[in-house]
């Protein structure tokens, strides 16, 4: 069962303020949970919390410290509505002291102030089916470790490294390293006609209504766009995302 004071400390990480006091997060259902618990990252997990159904189908998984929990107390205290798996507390990674390396990175991300945990979640997602390594985000772009994005990313946050950090730095960096940009953003070049090298580049994706700013876009060393053939008016953020990397993995 889960206390008064658990249920209270575990809603608590639903916001960005308590998961940095706490310096730890929250990972929810069962994919996540069995992805987290065979992976690295087992070794930052401070609490998990299973129903007794979780528990006899992954005995060989769980670690010394799970606790059986009720459904709905996972639902009380989680950020799921429907939840009879489990969750677990996990300590976040220590943040880079500075930008990695980037030469052998064949496609890089850059995501700038999107604000809907979903979209981010499902990116993450994306990048790691089309094999990206890194993804760079504004700091004003939703924190990676809300409960919501987390879910979205279907154990994806296991392997796609997240940074936070200035995209007019991460651009200059690339650029020093001989990284082609490309900045997605209305009237650039239609992305059907471009012809991606060997060599990948760094793809740079707007928020969901404003898009990008143009000094972001005058810092690339490409404006490319998606094609439009009927009558909507934009792109979801995340489609528009599968559709650059799918486009330039071919390439």
């Amino acid at each position: 069962m889960l206390s008064k004071n658990q249920q209270k400390f575990i809603r608590s990480l639903h916001q960005k303020k308590f998961r940095q006091e706490a310096n730890a997060f929250l990972v929810e259902g069962e994919k996540n949970l069995v992805e987290l618990l065979q992976s690295d990252w087992r070794q930052q997990l401070e609490a998990l919390y299973c129903t007794a159904a979780f528990a006899q189908k992954y005995t060989s998984l769980l670690p010394d410290i799970y606790q059986i929990a009720s459904a709905e107390a996972l639902e009380q205290a989680g950020s799921l509505t429907t939840n009879n798996q489990g969750l677990a507390v996990v300590a976040l990674p220590p943040k880079l002291p500075s930008l990695p390396d980037l030469e052998q990175a064949s496609l890089v991300l850059a995501l700038h102030d999107l604000q809907d945990p979903g979209n981010l979640g499902t990116i993450l997602r994306t990048a790691d089916w089309y094999g990206i390594q890194w993804v760079f985000c504004s700091p004003q772009t939703v924190d990676l470790y809300n409960p919501k994005v987390i879910s979205a990313t279907k154990g994806a946050f296991l392997r796609v490294k997240v940074v936070y950090y200035d995209l007019e730095v991460v651009i200059k960096h690339c650029r020093q390293q001989q990284i082609p940009v490309y900045a997605a953003a209305l009237g650039g070049r239609n992305l059907h006609t471009c012809t991606f090298g060997q060599r990948g580049g760094l793809v740079v994706v707007g928020n969901e209504s404003a898009g990008l700013p143009s000094y972001l876009c005058q810092l690339a060393d490409h404006t490319i766009a998606i094609p439009k053939f009927g009558q909507a008016e934009s792109l979801n953020v995340a489609v528009a995302a599968a559709v650059l990397l799918d486009n330039m993995r071919r390439s």
